[in-house]
């Protein structure tokens, strides 16, 4: 009895277009991003709408950098395009310089005029996702996940003051190890050490002494720089490597398909509406 209900079910035209989608199947190899220099590419997202708060916002646009993971954001009322220039300006060229890449999804603020004639004018290569393929910004959509799982613990119920705790949660996520280079971002950018937390013992940087010894000031800061740029070597091949097993993990999985022309196969409707078939 069971194989003639598995039987009709595979005939069944409505179950097989209600059925999961199957989005958890691969049936291509994994193209890895290459790794740039620290604030070489940011990638670019926003949290969707969120409990309206006293001053406006509803809005989180969130960036970060693919190499040092350093995460940004900022509260906005609008996701507009004016926002987006306004953002990248402020939050990322003028504190980072102009990157060499900034990678988005396909949305319509993104996608505005505004958006590219600024990127044509400081000469930034703003490339986009793949259609209905968010995993090219996974980057950004973990922070958001991140940012979004702090903001709840830190609001304590108070849904409506997220936007108050947007720096704290920043904060958190930027002194966090990560798994793919090995370090916290503020590491990364901040010459190789972590920033002094509340109830840390700190020792001042320089004794009298030595901070009146220019030559001593010198060469201990060639030394920092140094080892920074050592830090983020060791950094961006670890990423390569940790890169390189998940394409061969994610790449085992894969199940080939292959068609003949005249074979029947379903569509998907990626764009599809509350109850609609799949």
């Amino acid at each position: 009895m069971r194989s003639n209900i598995q039987g009709w079910l595979s005939t069944c035209k409505e179950c097989q277009l209600a059925s999961s989608s199957g989005k958890n199947k691969h049936h291509a190899p994994m193209v890895s991003l290459d790794i740039p220099p620290a604030f070489g590419r940011w990638h670019l997202d926003f949290v969707s709408e969120l409990p309206l708060t006293p001053q406006g916002n509803r809005w989180l646009l969130t960036a970060v950098d693919y190499t040092t993971n350093w995460p940004i954001a900022g509260a906005v009322p609008e996701a507009t395009a004016e926002a987006v220039a306004d953002f990248i300006y402020e939050e990322i060229v003028m504190r980072f310089g102009c990157p060499q890449e900034i990678l988005t999804d396909r949305g319509a603020n993104f996608m505005s005029n505004v958006v590219k004639l600024y990127m044509h004018r400081v000469k930034v290569n703003h490339k986009f996702t793949s259609a209905f393929h968010p995993r090219t910004n996974g980057k950004c959509e973990r922070l958001n996940g991140i940012l979004k799982a702090m903001l709840r613990k830190y609001v304590n119920g108070a849904i409506f003051m997220w936007d108050k705790f947007v720096d704290t949660a920043l904060f958190a996520a930027r002194v966090r190890h990560h798994c793919s280079t090995g370090y916290s971002p503020f590491y990364l950018v901040y010459d190789g050490r972590e920033p002094p937390l509340p109830g840390d013992y700190t020792r001042p940087y320089f004794d009298k002494l030595t901070a009146n010894d220019p030559r001593t000031v010198a060469e201990h800061t060639a030394r920092k720089l140094e080892s920074l740029g050592q830090v983020r070597a060791a950094s961006a091949h670890r990423m390569k490597m940790v890169s390189e097993s998940d394409k061969e993990r994610r790449d085992a999985a894969i199940e080939k398909l292959e068609f003949e022309v005249g074979d029947h196969v379903l569509l998907r409707n990626e764009q599809k509406y509350g109850l609609e078939y799949n």
